[in-house]
């Protein structure tokens, strides 16, 4: 068989073309390397320029501090007279009081109203088309006249029981411990003087007298402890079979009309005499003897 030789010349033209493909290969990685770093240096140039500018950029501060609108309070400037005068308008149930933000603050303890303002409720103005500011409680208006009469004046002058309990109940929704206080007094001392305010019922006291001659002291000493005389009943005494029988006669007011005379001494007939005194009960009175009598039956 014969052998396979490469041609004559041939071994030498593939060490070139070898060669040859060495050499392209080692230039085309040393481009490569070269372009990689002509790249990193215009990076790192592009780079420094921008700090630099950054460095000498200067930013303009704000003259008056940015705050969000919803963070905003009306509460903040009330101690300049300006702020603190500013008009206000209160819709309590549809009818509409005009006040300051001065008054609706002036308690020492936040309130209602301050804690409103605090948290931005008014409604715009423009925007609801009212002049001047405004917010919208649900409440009854019959007594909140009384309320800003006391953030004015820091006083309450009702009289009136139903009044003054009902002022309480919105004096509370508002948080005015200042009136509640006020209130609760006032409260206290009108129940004091129900309890000692005399009722319609009477108590009575029946005094029997056996000598015309003692009625005067009788008289003294039951009106010194209050009484009042109401009337004066002569009663005969007769015995009648063996017993004692009491019929009372000439009722009157009167104590002229009195018969100082014993009449048949020797049956032991006499006269006595009934004075009958009354003093009006208190409120108190009555109440406790009523619940005397329901706790007795």
């Amino acid at each position: 068989m014969d052998s396979i030789l490469p041609p004559p010349g041939g071994s030498s033209r593939i060490t070139e073309l070898l060669i040859c493909m060495t050499v392209v290969i080692t230039t085309t990685i040393i481009l490569n390397v070269y372009m990689v770093q002509i790249v990193s240096t215009q990076l790192r140039e592009s780079i420094k320029s921008i700090e630099s500018k950054l460095v000498n950029l200067t930013i303009p501060k704000p003259t008056t501090p940015i705050v969000p609108p919803d963070l905003v309070t009306h509460t903040d400037d009330l101690d300049s007279d300006s702020s603190s005068n500013d008009s206000i308008c209160i819709n309590i149930g549809g009818s509409k009081f005009h006040t300051t933000l001065k008054t609706l603050t002036s308690s020492s303890h936040e309130n209602y109203f301050s804690a409103k303002l605090r948290f931005n409720e008014l409604q715009d103005p423009e925007s609801e088309g009212m002049t001047p500011p405004s917010f919208f409680i649900d409440r009854d208006p019959t007594h909140f006249r009384h309320i800003l009469n006391y953030l004015r004046d820091g006083d309450c002058h009702l009289t009136s029981l139903t009044s003054i309990s009902e002022l309480l109940i919105e004096a509370q929704y508002y948080s005015l411990p200042g009136l509640i206080e006020q209130l609760e007094e006032k409260l206290t001392l009108i129940q004091k003087e129900k309890d000692l305010g005399k009722s319609e019922e009477k108590e009575y006291k029946l005094v029997h007298v056996r000598n015309l001659s003692n009625i005067d002291s009788v008289f003294k000493t039951w009106m010194e402890r209050g009484y009042e005389f109401e009337q004066i009943m002569q009663v005969l005494q007769q015995n009648v079979g063996g017993g004692v029988v009491a019929s009372p006669i000439s009722p009157s007011r009167n104590r002229s009309n009195l018969n100082p005379g014993t009449p048949g001494n020797e049956g032991g007939d006499s006269f006595r005499f009934v004075i009958v005194f009354s003093k009006s009960l208190t409120n108190a009175d009555v109440t406790f003897f009523d619940r005397l009598m329901k706790s007795s039956g």
